[in-house]
């Protein structure tokens, strides 16, 4: 847990008691129905608050996601305090006003909380999604890119290079349908690399042959389903 979650969780904790301490120190064990309802909501508020990293969407973005999710547990948490408070002091004894009140707020946050964890875990989706498909050009790339400056024979190095840019240049968005012409790709590359550290020109040829036919099969297969 980093040190701003457990200020969070501090300010949470210090909550809980100062409420309990005011509510119990002031008035005792003795209050109105209205009194009791808007305890509960205040302090079930308050463990909202306090259950924000479990409730937040997690990822690689999680802090982002704590974030928003803290802003809007908080939120809840002000106004039900700002709205308990107000019917504990002012109709202690009339229930109704301060069940159904705080019923219609606390729905209202469930719905929006709903509609924030919904559009994080869209987000969270499309990022995961979005670095999955980089690797294919980044990776591929990087391995050429560290294979090109061991090859030295000015011929190999030309075609390892054409196929360089190929990669390099391909379309970054894959498609399930191109995933297994991305493994062949990244496998040949490895074997690639295990060719030019051999200096094994036959196979090196091969490799690269082999390479520019997958990568150009599989860029061929993505603008068909684009």
């Amino acid at each position: 847990m980093n040190k701003i979650n457990v200020l969070k969780t501090v300010i949470s904790v210090v909550e809980l008691a100062l409420i309990n301490s005011l509510y119990y120190g002031i008035g005792g064990l003795e209050h109105g129905t209205s009194a009791w309802i808007s305890y509960a909501f205040i302090n079930m508020s308050c463990v909202i608050v306090f259950l924000s990293p479990i409730i937040a969407q997690k990822g690689d973005d999680s802090d982002i996601y704590l974030r928003s999710t803290y802003f809007l547990t908080m939120a809840y948490s002000f106004l039900e305090i700002v709205i308990g408070t107000a019917f504990i002091i002012i109709d202690p004894e009339n229930y109704k006003p301060a069940l159904f009140s705080q019923l219609i707020l606390t729905s209202i946050f469930v719905i929006v909380l709903c509609i924030n964890l919904i559009a994080d875990l869209t987000t969270s989706e499309a990022v995961k999604k979005h670095k999955e498909e980089l690797v294919y050009v980044k990776e591929s790339s990087s391995l050429l890119s560290a294979i090109l400056s061991q090859e030295n024979d000015k011929q190999l190095y030309k075609k390892i290079e054409e196929v360089y840019d190929l990669i390099n240049t391909s379309p970054v968005k894959s498609h399930e349908s191109v995933k297994d012409l991305e493994r062949q790709v990244m496998d040949k590359i490895n074997l690639l690399d295990g060719a030019v550290r051999r200096n094994d020109k036959e196979l090196i040829s091969m490799y690269v042959e082999a390479i520019h036919t997958l990568a150009n099969e599989r860029n061929r297969k993505l603008k068909l389903v684009g």
